[in-house]
């Protein structure tokens, strides 16, 4: 997902979030949800924020979509946690 993420960069983008401070970091652990939210900063704080509203969006809608799997991933291994948990008690 990683690699999809910084593909789908423009190469003004890419460059801007390869020159972060934070991307090495990201890279190496292959931070999907790290360089979505980099990349979003970049697009809500660089002057073309006007002209892309629709695609701002899309990228909202996106972050959106990840945040809430995760969160149904973390909701899923707790409850086999605390199932497998009641199981051997």
């Amino acid at each position: 997902m990683f690699a999809v993420l910084i593909s789908l960069c423009d190469s003004d983008t890419k460059n801007q979030v390869e020159s972060m401070v934070e991307f090495p970091t990201l890279e190496k652990k292959l931070d999907s949800m790290g360089i979505l939210s980099m990349i979003e900063k970049l697009v809500y704080t660089s002057n073309r924020n006007e002209l892309n509203t629709r695609h701002n969006k899309g990228k909202m809608a996106l972050m959106n979509l990840l945040n809430l799997h995760q969160e149904i991933s973390r909701y899923t291994r707790l409850q086999r946690s605390v199932h497998s948990h009641e199981e051997d008690v």
